[in-house]
């Protein structure tokens, strides 16, 4: 069968393309991530690449640049096109903006009708994609409507009718084949969420269930949470599933009598950087000031609150690894995409400022922490003018990436310790960094 190569690092362009590419070409879209695994799959199937999508650079690897010149050099005659935002002489340049352009262009290339295009295009706004992993590990009694899957001809089949008990057999059966997205009806994606954030927020508030099933639930609270919030907003079942999460974020920190852990639990029960990022950050904030003087529980509280809203509307792992402007320039995104990162502080602070109850000060800290006062982009100087706990978590946060980057047996904490120093050597920035050298990690 012939299959389109799709190489593409943003994780939310990747998704759409492929989804699409699947649904209105009726061709196998393989995911690679990198010019070189590409040869080494077209090596093993010769015959069967109609086509190959990618973007300019991928990991330090100039990737269009070495398609090219894998196709020249063997005179391979696969058509191509290149998402980028600027357009490269004598290739089918497309920006990744205008990524329906990408699916036109396709359909062209490989002389599929825009008639034909444009019947699948009437059939897939019926329906909205779920991720299957968010679905594992949950029990629901009945389904609260249909659910589908794509076929291998495109079409949406019924494998889950609603009103039935929901089989958790066959959730997992797909997440073990690789499936990653479920559908359901668009206007039925809210009391299908619903359904699940309920149940969710049950096995949260049980006292009785054990730390790496607490994890794992957890986690999908907070993705759940994410997934609410952009689909309806902040209502009430977002908002009372958002706070057994906070609450059982609590629970998995105190399980454990060290950061290490922590750590160690997270690694063998957490999938996604931004839970884990999240959950550290919170268990540094709480250990700081369990140690500070001024400290007290209702900020603990608070900090752990933060910690799951201050990075909630980012939509990718990697994204949530940005804390610089370099950083972010190095991921070489879409303006679109590249704003979105820039003002996620000020858009999780506007979202918490409608939030019922919110801790003190929560919005303001969340604005704060990446070191700018108004939430846009990223500091390059030490502010003096932050709040003291908004010290506290932009230093906690920034332990937290640590921890998680460096495999235990080369975590040198001196070493790090003292960069941390060079970096925060005055006022509260140098109390907190002294605190976590007191750490018994």
């Amino acid at each position: 069968m012939d299959r389109i190569i799709l190489i593409e690092r943003d994780v939310e362009l990747r998704k759409l393309l492929s989804m699409n590419l699947d649904v209105y070409l009726g061709l196998e879209v393989v995911c690679l991530e990198s010019a070189q695994e590409l040869i080494t799959y077209h090596s093993k199937h010769l015959d069967g690449v109609a086509l190959i999508i990618s973007n300019k650079f991928n990991e330090g690897e100039n990737t269009s640049k070495v398609i090219l010149d894998y196709l020249h050099e063997g005179e391979f005659p696969i058509p191509y096109i290149l998402m980028n935002s600027v357009i490269v002489e004598g290739v089918n340049t497309i920006s990744p903006e205008k990524w329906k352009d990408a699916i036109r262009e396709a359909g062209r290339l490989l002389k599929i009708t825009s008639k034909d295009m444009a019947a699948k295009n009437k059939k897939l706004k019926k329906f909205y994609p779920i991720l299957v992993e968010n679905l594992l590990n949950i029990k629901v009694e009945k389904c609260a409507c249909d659910v589908y899957q794509i076929t291998k001809s495109n079409e949406f089949m019924i494998i889950i009718e609603g009103g039935e008990e929901f089989p958790s057999i066959l959730i997992d059966e797909l997440h073990s084949k690789g499936v990653k997205h479920i559908y359901v009806h668009k206007e039925m994606r809210l009391k299908f969420i619903n359904q699940f954030s309920k149940q969710v927020l049950s096995i949260l508030s049980d006292d009785s269930i054990k730390t790496p099933e607490r994890t794992k639930v957890t986690e999908i609270g907070l993705s759940t949470v994410s997934n609410m919030l952009s689909m309806g907003g902040l209502d009430q079942d977002t908002i009372k599933l958002a706070d057994a999460t906070v609450s059982s974020m609590s629970k998995v920190i105190d399980s454990g009598n060290t950061l290490t852990d922590l750590l160690k639990t997270l690694q063998e029960n957490g999938d996604s950087y931004l839970f884990k990022h999240s959950m550290m950050t919170a268990a540094v904030g709480v250990a700081i000031l369990s140690r500070l003087d001024w400290g007290n529980e209702d900020q603990q509280k608070t900090i752990s609150f933060i910690a799951l809203f201050h990075d909630i509307t980012l939509t990718e792992d990697r994204y949530a690894k940005v804390s610089t402007r370099r950083e972010l320039s190095e991921l070489r995104l879409p303006k679109a995409e590249e704003n979105k990162i820039n003002k996620h502080a000020y858009d999780a602070a506007e979202l918490i400022r409608e939030y019922p109850k919110a801790p003190y000060s929560a919005a303001s800290i969340i604005l704060q922490h990446h070191g700018q006062l108004n939430g846009m982009g990223f500091a390059t100087t030490n502010n003096s003018s932050l709040s003291p706990l908004a010290i506290v978590f932009k230093i906690a946060e920034e332990y937290a990436e640590v921890l998680l980057s460096v495999e235990p047996e080369f975590f040198d904490k001196k070493n790090i310790l003292k960069k941390f120093h060079k970096k925060y050597p005055k006022g509260m920035f140098r109390t907190v960094v002294d605190v976590i050298e007191d750490f018994r990690n």
